[in-house]
C-alpha cells in the first residue's frame, strides 16, 4: 500500500502539523517525554504515524540534532520491525473492557530492554468507562518507565478524568494544496503519471487527510499509468467543475427548467446525487470566497477563472444565501441520498434565490410605495356610504375637564408652566375601572407624608352629573397624586 510505504520514519518527515512537531521534538532533544499523551484529529493526519515516531525516539540511543530517531540502532530497528516488545499497540475497539485493561496493568510492570516500554492505544475513544477507572490511577502516577500514547478522532469522547491527566496534541486537516504537492511527488517515485488537475482534484476530495489521497492515488494507478481528470471523475463519481458552476449558474438566475434538465441528466448517468449536492456546496463557498477577494485553495487556474468570471454578476448577499442553502443541502444529504429528495432540495433553493433576488426586492417594493394622492382626488374617490357609516365622536360629557378653563385660570396646577401634574379619568372610563376592579373603592388605608404630597382642589362645573365620591385612586374626587419622583409609598 502506498500509504504504507510513505509512511514518514522521523520528525522531519511529517507534513504540516508545524506545532505539535516542533513541541514533540523539543521533548526528544532533552530527552525528557511526557508519561500520558494524547494525540487527536482527524484520520488519516498522522496521529499513529507520529506515536511510533515518539516510540522509536525515545529509546534510541543516537537521536540527531532535531531529536530524530537514527533508525540504525538495534532500538530503532527493532521497533520498525516490529520484533521488540518495548512497544505495544492495541486497538481500543476491540479491547475495550475492564479484562483487557487488567491484562495491559500486567504487562506494564515487565521492566523494558531500552528506556521506556511505551503503550500505543489506538482509538481509544472506545475504551468502556470501566476500563478508564481501571486505568486511571496508573495514567495519573505511571511508572518511570512507562509511556502512554493515546490516539484518538473524538477528543469529547474521553472521560473529562483522563483529559485532564495528559497533554493534548491536535493534529489539524492538511491543506489541499500540501495533498496535491506531496501526491504528485509520490506519483513521480513510483512511476505513476497524472495531470496537476487530476491532481488538485484528487486532494480536493482527500477531505484533508494524507491517507485518502494516496490511497485514491493509488487506486487509479491500477486503471491506468497515465491519470487525467476524467479518469479520477469517474472515479469519484462525480461531474467536471464547468457543469458545477453553469448549474449554479441556472440556480442564481432562477432558471429552475434548466436545473431540472441538467439534474435528470446526471441521474441518468448514475452520478452520486450526495457528492453532487457536495460539490454545489464547495462551489458556493468558493464564489463566496471569490467575491471577497479570497482565490480559493484550488490549484486550478481555469476553475477560478471561470468562477471569478460567474461571480462578477451577482451580489454579495446573493452569494451568501446560496452557499447557506446548499450547505443545508449538502448535510441533509449525507443521511438521505434519494433522488427525489435532491430534487425537492434544489427547487426549494432556486425559489428562495430568486425570491431574495435583488430584482424581487425592487418589485416588492414599487408594490408596497404607492403615489401619494392629492386631498381632492382622495375626497373624489372616497365612498359615500364610508363616510355615512363613520361613527362621530361623542361630545364630552359634563363630568369632563375643560382643560382650556382650567389653563385660563391662574389657580390651575395647568396655569403653571403649562404642566397638569393631576391625573384626569373621563366618567365612563373611571366607572368602567370601578365596576372591574371593586377594590379600588375603599378609603385610602395607608399613610400620607402631608409634607411631600401636594393637593390640587378642582373646579367641578356647577352641573355636574357625576355623583362619585372617589375617583380610581381611592381618594375624594379632586385630590392630587402623591409625588412619584419622591418614590413615597402609599396604598
Amino acid at each position: 500500500m502506498l500509504y504504507v510505504d510513505e509512511r514518514p520514519q522521523t520528525f522531519d518527515d511529517v507534513k504540516e502539523q508545524e506545532f505539535v512537531i516542533k513541541n514533540l521534538q523539543s521533548q526528544a532533544k532533552r530527552g525528557v517525554f511526557f508519561n500520558s499523551i494524547i494525540l487527536c484529529g482527524k484520520y488519516g493526519t498522522g496521529k499513529t504515524t507520529v506515536a511510533r515516531i515518539i516510540a522509536r525516539a525515545a529509546n534510541c540511543e543516537n537521536r540527531d540534532e532535531n531529536g530524530n530517531p537514527c533508525m540504525k540502532c538495534a532500538s530503532c530497528k527493532s521497533i520498525l520491525d516490529r520484533s521488540g516488545t518495548d512497544v505495544i499497540e492495541i486497538d481500543g475497539a476491540s479491547n475495550n473492557g475492564v479484562d483487557a485493561a487488567r491484562k495491559l496493568m500486567k504487562e506494564i510492570n515487565y521492566i523494558p530492554m531500552s528506556k521506556y516500554r511505551v503503550i500505543i492505544i489506538d482509538e481509544c475513544h472506545r475504551i468502556s468507562p470501566s476500563a478508564w477507572d481501571a486505568l486511571l490511577k496508573t495514567l495519573e502516577e505511571p511508572p518511570e518507565h512507562v509511556m502512554f500514547i493515546l490516539c484518538t478522532t473524538d477528543e469529547t469522547a474521553l472521560p473529562e478524568t483522563i483529559r485532564s491527566r495528559a497533554p493534548i496534541y491536535r493534529f489539524e486537516s492538511i491543506s489541499t494544496g500540501m495533498l496535491a504537492r506531496h501526491a504528485g511527488e509520490t506519483a513521480k517515485k513510483h512511476g505513476i503519471k497524472i495531470s496537476d488537475n487530476a491532481l488538485n482534484l484528487l486532494a480536493a476530495y482527500a477531505d484533508g487527510s494524507m491517507r485518502n489521497v494516496l490511497s485514491l492515488l493509488e487506486q487509479m494507478s491500477m486503471q491506468s499509468k497515465n491519470i487525467t481528470e476524467s479518469d479520477v471523475e469517474m472515479l469519484l463519481g462525480i461531474n467536471h467543475y464547468t457543469f458545477t458552476v453553469e448549474f449554479i449558474s441556472a440556480m442564481l438566475s432562477g432558471d429552475l427548467s434548466l436545473c431540472m434538465e441538467r439534474l435528470n441528466s446526471l441521474t441518468a448517468e448514475g452520478r452520486s446525487v450526495r457528492l453532487f449536492a457536495r460539490d454545489l456546496m464547495r462551489t458556493a463557498v468558493d464564489m463566496v470566497l471569490q467575491k471577497t477577494g479570497i482565490t480559493p485553495d484550488n490549484g486550478n487556474m481555469e476553475y477560478i477563472s471561470l468562477l471569478k468570471e460567474k461571480t462578477a454578476g451577482y451580489g454579495m448577499a446573493q452569494l451568501n444565501s446560496l452557499a447557506e442553502a446548499t450547505a443545508g443541502l449538502e448535510k441533509g444529504m449525507r443521511k438521505e441520498s434519494d433522488t427525489y429528495a435532491m430534487y425537492g432540495g434544489i427547487i426549494s433553493i432556486v425559489r428562495k434565490l430568486h425570491k431574495d433576488s435583488p430584482c424581487m426586492e425592487a418589485e416588492k417594493a414599487r408594490a408596497v410605495i404607492q403615489p401619494v394622492k392629492s386631498a381632492e382626488t382622495a375626497q373624489k374617490e372616497t365612498p359615500v356610504r364610508a363616510v355615512q357609516d363613520t361613527i362621530p365622536m361623542p361630545e364630552p360629557e359634563s363630568d369632563s375637564i375643560d382643560f382650556q378653563q382650567a389653563e385660563n385660570n391662574p389657580d390651575s396646577p395647568v396655569a403653571e408652566n403649562g404642566i397638569d401634574r393631576n391625573i384626569y379619568v373621563l366618567p365612563d372610563l373611571e366607572q368602567a375601572l370601578m365596576d372591574f376592579l371593586p377594590d379600588l373603592k375603599r378609603e385610602p388605608q395607608g399613610r400620607f407624608d402631608t409634607e411631600s404630597l401636594e393637593i390640587f382642589f378642582l373646579l367641578q362645573p356647577e352641573n355636574t352629573a357625576s355623583e362619585k365620591k372617589f375617583n380610581i385612586f381611592g381618594l375624594p374626587f379632586g385630590l392630587g397624586v402623591p409625588d412619584m419622583g419622591r418614590k413615597q409609598s402609599f396604598t
